[in-house]
């Protein structure tokens, strides 16, 4: 897969080849999560049954720790991978932080006009 992204990062979406090579890093993804899923997965949760809680909290402790080492670029990544959940998150995040700002501020306050 690494070797088909590269290949696709070196040529660009206007070659004709390009669509073929997408398909093929689809298929290929399609098939690793699959066996990952339905082999892979199901075969450590049998081996490690007695460790899960354990090395699931260890995973969230080190996704933490990651999310905390670059939070800019984690949320500009996901705002880019979602622009229609960030536009509407913005927009009640922004509309939350007028209401309360409303109440406060004599220039945002209806009483005050």
């Amino acid at each position: 897969m690494r070797d088909v992204i590269a290949r696709l990062r070196g040529m660009g979406p206007e070659n004709v080849e390009y669509d073929a090579l997408f398909m093929e890093l689809i298929r290929d993804t399609m098939h690793h999560v699959a066996d990952e899923e339905t082999v892979l997965l199901p075969a450590a949760e049998r081996s490690l049954k007695s460790e899960l809680r354990v090395l699931g909290a260890e995973m969230t402790r080190r996704r933490l720790e990651l999310l905390r080492e670059h939070p800019t670029e984690i949320a500009l990544d996901t705002a880019g991978t979602f622009p229609v959940a960030t536009l509407v998150l913005t927009t009640v995040v922004a509309r939350a932080v007028l209401r309360l700002l409303k109440g406060r501020h004599p220039l945002l306050s209806r009483r005050s006009r």
